[in-house]
């Protein structure tokens, strides 16, 4: 490879790499339909267990499952994905993952303002994965679901704010609740 070709492979993967919406870059101060502000926490339970989850800054979170403590930062969605604008974290690690330990390897998370058009609409995006994540609302329009995977290493914490034709959701569709709470604190 020559030595301009060389140069102009570094210069974009420098730009590549540099990223603001990554994990661990610098990122705007501001995150598009972000659930909470930083500083708040919303406690859930649900038939998987049990937690909190703590907004350091705008892309940073807290969260503590089974009495472990853990940090990740979340990427900004450019394009709406499945009803969702908001933020994430797929949950990637480097190298083999420690099963034999009670900590977490990787935290997915997912956090949006969700607007629905329909019960239906609603109705059919928590039907995927309801089984597993065992949706639970505040009433208010706030939506947690959670489950912990130790084969995987894993840990899913899925948080939504939900509005069904501009009002915020009082209850899941039917057969989509399961038993337990979620609750805001400042």
């Amino acid at each position: 490879m020559n030595r301009s070709r060389s140069l102009l492979l570094l210069g974009f993967l420098a730009c590549v790499s540099c990223s603001y919406d990554r994990p661990g870059a610098a990122s705007p101060a501001i995150a598009r339909d972000a659930v909470l502000s930083p500083g708040e926490m919303v406690r859930f339970t649900n038939p998987n267990g049990s937690g909190t989850l703590r907004y350091v800054s705008a892309f940073e979170r807290e969260a503590a499952i089974d009495g472990e403590a853990y940090e990740f930062k979340l990427i900004q969605r450019h394009e709406e994905f499945r009803h969702q604008s908001g933020l994430y974290n797929p949950g990637e690690s480097w190298g083999a993952l420690s099963t034999s330990d009670r900590r977490f390897s990787r935290i997915v998370a997912e956090e949006s303002v969700i607007r629905f058009r329909s019960q239906e609409e609603a109705r059919v995006f928590f039907n995927e994965g309801g089984a597993y994540l065992k949706w639970v609302t505040n009433g208010k329009g706030l939506v947690v679901g959670f489950m912990t995977t130790p084969g995987r290493d894993q840990a899913n914490i899925s948080l939504y704010r939900v509005f069904v034709n501009g009002e915020p959701l009082r209850a899941l569709p039917n057969g989509l609740a399961y038993p337990g709470s979620l609750k805001v604190q400042p």
